[in-house]
């Protein structure tokens, strides 16, 4: 996937645990980092909506 950028690593660092759980049983899914960002948009919206390129 490459290296994430502060905002995405922002994101995951600030996940619940039960979130981290779900996120890291999702992981085996992923081909992308889209897919990722997909995941964090459906299970961890960012706090202001008009943050640019995650």
């Amino acid at each position: 996937m490459g290296e994430l950028s502060q905002g995405v690593r922002s994101r995951i660092q600030s996940l619940s645990l039960t979130q981290l759980e779900a996120l890291g049983e999702a992981f085996d899914d992923f081909t992308t980092i889209e897919d990722l960002l997909f995941w964090l948009q459906a299970n961890h919206p960012p706090f202001f909506p008009s943050t640019p390129n995650l």
